[in-house]
């Protein structure tokens, strides 16, 4: 039976023998590394330094946070500036408009009461003559403190820049009925030109005058009386005609000389 591992030649110093040894006998090569060799893992981090990594993180996202948090409040302020400021000028737009409305509307249909010199009591005295406005049918009521003259309702129908068309209406009295009927009459004007108003009392003479007025850029029809006396017909001719004394009579030779009726004698 053969010795499969047969024991190693050995010399004197109990060394095998490199040229008796067996020569299917494999010897591993220490230098060769073995593929079945399990790897070493990688060294681990120091702890300190993955503690300082760390740190850095945190540090990085906190400034970012605050960095998002100031922009945000930036953002938020800056808004509300803004929408503070437009939402002024808004406001300041409006109610501007508004104030020129209410002024464009005051001078149209303005309704205080004006007083006219003396007499007149004066409702919508305000119009526009030379402007773009034209008032068509503002009535303007007059209320006379004369007893002469009877209440008139005056209207204004139509302005232009030379002549003023005025619409009076006043009460005529009928004489088949006896009683007074409100009259409708068409006037054209011009600037301080008077008409002559009926008047109820004797030997009394009333014109109507219109004149305008520019107060602060608005026209202003003014509407007047002026009375004047006037004495009656037979006073009139009474004081017209001279009074002749008596002593100043005519003698009777001086009315026909004789030199005269002895002309006619002779021509009879």
């Amino acid at each position: 039976m053969q010795n499969i591992n047969p024991a190693p030649s050995q010399n004197n110093y109990n060394q095998p023998l490199v040229g008796n040894s067996n020569p299917n006998l494999q010897i591993p090569n220490s230098q060769t590394p073995n593929p079945q060799t399990p790897v070493a893992p990688a060294p681990k981090p120091v702890i300190g330094e993955t503690i300082k990594v760390t740190k850095a993180s945190g540090s990085g996202n906190t400034s970012n946070k605050l960095w998002i948090i100031f922009l945000v409040l930036v953002a938020l302020l800056v808004g509300f500036w803004l929408g503070y400021f437009t939402n002024d000028y808004l406001y300041q737009m409006a109610e501007k408009e508004r104030q020129e409305l209410l002024s464009a509307i005051d001078e149209q249909t303005a309704r205080d009461l004006v007083q006219a010199p003396d007499l007149i009591e004066v409702e919508k005295s305000y119009i526009n003559f030379r402007g773009e406005w034209n008032y068509i049918g503002d009535a303007l009521n007059f209320t006379s403190d004369q007893e002469c003259v009877a209440d008139e309702i005056v209207t204004l129908t139509a302005i232009n820049d030379d002549f003023v068309t005025i619409e009076i209406k006043h009460p005529v009295l009928q004489e088949d009925s006896g009683e007074y009927v409100m009259e409708l009459g068409n006037y054209l004007l011009r600037d301080q030109e008077c008409l002559v108003a009926e008047s109820s009392c004797l030997g009394t003479s009333i014109d109507r005058c219109f004149s305008l007025k520019n107060i602060d850029d608005v026209w202003h029809l003014d509407y007047d009386l002026i009375e004047s006396t006037t004495p009656d017909q037979a006073e009139t001719v009474e004081a017209v005609q001279p009074v002749v004394p008596v002593n100043t009579v005519v003698p009777v030779n001086t009315v026909v000389p004789v030199n005269t009726v002895e002309a006619v004698e002779a021509e009879i």
